[in-house]
């Protein structure tokens, strides 16, 4: 990994992607839905195990019980709202710095 060899010792974090809201997971593109994303998720997970890295996975602080992105979350089911940009922030925060 290009970092490790420029930064050793930096402690390298890698984001999940985001589940969007029930209303668009009915109703995505091909692409865009719960399923695809949760799949994708599980690689990027094991990328990061494999380069020892740390897997930060977002959607317990930003989806329902169901694993949908709260519907106050966002207008278009997708891309956070302020307000939820601010909890992203805080999640970010309480598990990166020590």
């Amino acid at each position: 990994m290009l970092f490790r060899s420029v930064q050793p010792n930096a402690e390298i974090c890698i984001q999940s992607i985001i589940h969007v809201s029930k209303e668009k997971d009915k109703n995505p593109p091909t692409y865009i839905n719960n399923k695809i994303i949760s799949k994708r998720n599980k690689l990027i997970k094991k990328m990061a195990e494999e380069e020892n890295v740390i897997y930060l996975d977002l959607n317990p602080a930003l989806t329902d019980s169901s694993g949908y992105l709260f519907s106050e979350a966002s207008t278009d089911g997708v891309h956070l709202n302020q307000k939820y940009c601010l909890v992203w922030k805080d999640y970010l925060l309480e598990h990166t710095l020590n």
